[in-house]
């Protein structure tokens, strides 16, 4: 329209509380579908066309009008990992941070109040208009917390979304819908939509933070806290399990147990099965960790651009020969008792190959790695224990995470050559099915051998106890010896944590407490809600997870002359009966 200059009305609607239904998972599949979408935007032609031809300002219009914000967010979260390493980099220099203070530099002092909170002060002005002074105040303060951790854990959402975009050029569509907000979300679903985005970076994160943390306590100098980075990697863990519904005990073990079956299941581990694991791999629907690691292997290494995996190989041999460099040899010479000890881990694989896929004798190789540093004497001497193991944690810790980055880079070195005979071979007349196939036998070849398996294990063991520990303390806010479900008043409303009337039929009360599975016993949590049951008498028989229907709306209709409410349809009694506020809504209802 621009170009043609010509114009176009434009007109804003405002639908009032059209998200209150909405759950965190379908917040976040939301953002991740426009995020990605905007990828696809940034390598369409017709943007190219457009930025080309309606000048510099127009352009500028136009990018803060579209993609910016996406960007911005992008930019964000890369500078999070970037001010770690930053800092690693420092101490790895001695340079101390009264150094940095002599250089009157911005970076010796970490800021906890950022000129992005002035942006509240429209929103305040806003809330006391519509609502005074006293309910605006209140509002505004109540939801900085949640807002805080609401968005720190979506613009994560939107940064990796744009990442997946960029490098396997694919946007793909996300179903969100509008499910209801008191539904009990899974944990295992948690991790279906959140391993990729938010848990794997939040370890990564972390493991830099570590990083930081030992070589600061070794140097003996003074460190940066790093306040809001624990922060970071801190919500995006719990943030879904914070925002998820009424924390039960029974719930709980429900979740951990499915959870610790996902985990430890060895569903389709044959080789015959690699065609289902990737159908439910991309549907979703993964049975084990095991589905869905592999499945999400195969699938950059079967379906992304070559030259995408190429730039990804370069970047990782890039980094590995860099970290070598800067390290001192000291540490890295740590490194070598992790490449001596590799064998005997190959060979435990074999084991576990031979003896029908036995968890045992995999976990038995995750956990053999920690008696590297008892060994540490035979292959450097003294030095590897003196003063102290204790005293040589850091050089340890350092060369551990230094031998896994350099052990990615063979992997993809040897995943890349497999990429490559594939492309020869089909190019030499091979049926591509069978190509392919020898292709995905490779990759489940590296993804045991390069202990891939046995990382995503480690990190989902981690997430469980961290569920386990934040379910639990939930639990006890929302408990009755409080007097008030603390957590339910927070994420839902006052009438639900106080357990007032939800629901009235022929001016009666239902009183109903979400302590249930709806449905029969023997349903499985991933596939119900939670639900009520009613405590006190009520006129009308209601059973659980149907809709109390008010006697008024079974009385034989008027004709439509005679009706007093100009033939809307509806009593004057029906609609009172339907006026509870809250979440009455979701088990009332006038038809």
């Amino acid at each position: 329209v621009r170009m043609r200059e010509e114009k176009s009305p434009h007109t804003d609607f405002l639908e009032f509380e059209k998200g209150r239904e909405a759950t965190f998972n379908a917040a976040s599949n939301f953002f991740a579908k426009i995020s990605s979408g905007s990828v696809a935007v940034l390598r369409s032609r017709d943007n190219h066309i457009l930025c080309e031809r309606i000048g510099i300002l127009h352009s500028l219009s136009f990018y803060f009008s579209s993609v910016a914000f996406y960007v911005s967010n992008l930019i964000v979260d890369v500078t999070i990992h970037v001010y770690v390493i930053m800092f690693i980099t420092f101490t790895l220099a001695s340079k101390r941070l009264a150094y940095l203070r002599d250089l009157q530099s911005a970076l010796s002092t970490e800021w906890l109040l950022a000129i992005g909170l002035l942006a509240m002060i429209p929103q305040f002005v806003e809330l006391v208009v519509e609502y005074g002074i006293t309910r605006g105040l209140r509002e505004m303060v109540g939801g900085f917390f949640s807002s805080t951790l609401f968005f720190i854990f979506q613009n994560k959402t939107i940064a990796e979304a744009m990442k997946l975009g960029g490098q396997s050029g694919f946007a793909r569509y996300l179903f969100t819908g509008r499910p209801q907000a008191n539904q009990h979300q899974m944990w295992r679903q948690h991790y279906l939509t959140y391993w990729r985005s938010h848990y794997n970076p939040a370890v990564q994160l972390f493991l830099l933070y570590m990083v930081y943390i030992v070589l600061v306590w070794d140097s003996g100098a003074g460190g940066l806290p790093m306040v809001l980075v624990i922060i970071t990697f801190i919500v995006w863990m719990i943030a879904p399990l914070v925002f998820s519904v009424f924390p039960r005990w029974s719930v709980i073990r429900q979740d951990a147990h499915d959870f610790k079956s996902f985990v430890f299941g060895k569903a389709a581990m044959e080789v015959k099965d690699i065609p289902y694991v990737l159908v439910r791999s991309q549907q979703g629907k993964a049975r084990s960790l095991y589905e869905v690691g592999l499945g999400d292997m195969i699938c950059v290494w079967c379906d992304y651009p070559t030259v995408a995996l190429w730039a990804d190989f370069l970047c990782r041999v890039f980094i590995t020969a860099y970290l070598m460099l800067i390290l001192p040899t000291g540490v890295v010479d740590f490194g070598s008792q992790y490449v001596i000890f590799l064998g005997f881990q190959w060979l435990l694989l074999l084991l576990f190959f031979a003896t029908d896929l036995n968890n045992v004798i995999l976990m038995l190789g995750a956990a053999v790695w920690i008696l590297v540093p008892m060994l540490g004497q035979w292959v450097l001497g003294d030095r590897a224990v003196k003063p102290s193991v204790w005293m040589r944690a850091p050089e340890y810790l350092i060369s551990f995470l230094l031998f896994l980055y350099a052990i990615g880079a063979v992997k993809r070195a040897v995943l890349l050559t497999a990429r490559l005979v594939y492309h020869s071979r089909v190019r030499r007349g091979w049926k591509e099915a069978d190509a392919r196939s020898k292709l995905q036998l490779s990759i489940r070849f590296c993804y045991f051998f390069f202990f891939d398996h046995q990382l995503r294990v480690v990190r989902a063991s981690v997430v469980l106890l961290l569920n386990t520990v934040v379910a639990v303390v939930l639990m006890l806010l929302d408990s009755d010896c409080l007097g008030i479900r603390l957590h339910t008043l927070w994420l839902l409303n006052g009438q639900a944590a106080r357990g007032l009337t939800v629901g009235k039929v022929r001016n009666t009360s239902s009183w109903l407490r979400p302590s249930s599975w709806r449905g029969s016993t023997n349903s499985s949590p991933s596939s119900t809600m939670l639900a009520a049951e009613p405590l006190t008498k009520s006129t009308t028989t209601w059973q659980p997870g149907t809709r109390a229907i008010p006697e008024q709306s079974l009385q034989p209709r008027p004709p439509r002359g005679q009706r007093g409410d100009s033939g809307r349809g509806h009593h004057q009694d029906t609609e009172a009966a339907t006026a509870a506020p809250g979440p009455s809504r979701l088990f009332t209802s006038t038809r």
